[in-house]
């Protein structure tokens, strides 16, 4: 009777330990037997994606170079002109959230002889850029003007963006893992096994391809110059994944 309890304990703690045991474990316990430790058959598979949308937010740089004799004059200059051009840019709505300096110079110019020798101080250049974000793309062009028309000397950009760019990069990642799943569906086949579980995913860390207008280089503009045309087009989110899946017989 004594032997007979014990057994009976020893099954009792066996069936608890194999309630309390997860079911995927047992079947990571078998494969480990079957293979002794050996990694699984896989294949690496690949998928990229883009998505297409239209920019909501533009970049414009805008500066102001003087030439003077002196450097306090060419500053002086400088800033005279860059305020009236900022000044010209709020009274279009442009706000001071929206407009940040990008750089402020002051450099000596030097005239250098052909024949060699020493250089010849000509002047100074004082030279003041600001960067503005915009979210209404209608203000680009008369950004231009009115920058053009009070004195600035270059405009670069525009350069499109998107405010908030992850729900277009997201749409893109999916995408990207759909192409890299149906290929790696289509290599199984061909090699006679079938695809199992997703060993690993990662993204490549493919940076967001954005289209940009092209820089430009513009003198001041005349009274009666024509409204400078601007179209945002669209921008181009990309995304690259790497897959490596388990294949079966």
């Amino acid at each position: 009777m004594r032997h007979s309890g014990s057994v009976l304990v020893r099954h009792l703690v066996v069936l608890a330990l194999l309630a309390a045991t997860p079911v995927a474990a047992l079947h990571a316990q078998g494969a480990g037997n079957a293979g002794a430790g050996e990694p699984l058959p896989a294949l690496m598979v690949s998928g990229r994606a883009s998505v297409a949308v239209t920019p909501d937010r533009a970049e414009l740089g805008i500066a102001v170079e003087s030439r003077s004799r002196t450097a306090a004059q060419a500053s002086s200059d400088n800033a005279r002109i860059q305020t009236a051009v900022l000044d010209a840019l709020r009274r279009l709505g442009v706000t001071s959230a929206q407009i940040q300096t990008r750089s402020v110079q002051v450099s000596p110019e030097f005239q250098y002889p052909r024949e060699g020798g020493r250089p010849t101080l000509t002047g100074y250049v004082a030279r003041n850029e600001v960067v503005l974000t915009l979210s209404d793309l209608t203000k680009v062009g008369p950004a231009i003007d009115a920058a053009l028309a009070q004195g600035a000397t270059q405009v670069s950009g525009p350069r499109f963006t998107l405010a908030n760019p992850d729900s277009a990069r997201r749409e893109a990642l999916d995408a990207a893992v759909r192409k890299a799943m149906a290929d790696a569906q289509v290599m199984a086949r061909a090699a006679g096994v079938r695809v199992g579980r997703i060993l690993e995913i990662s993204s490549m860390g493919t940076p967001e391809a954005m289209e940009f207008a092209r820089p430009t280089v513009m003198m001041r503009a005349s009274a009666d110059a024509a409204p400078t045309p601007v179209e945002a087009g669209v921008i181009t989110i990309e995304a690259s994944v790497q897959i490596r899946v388990a294949i079966f017989p």
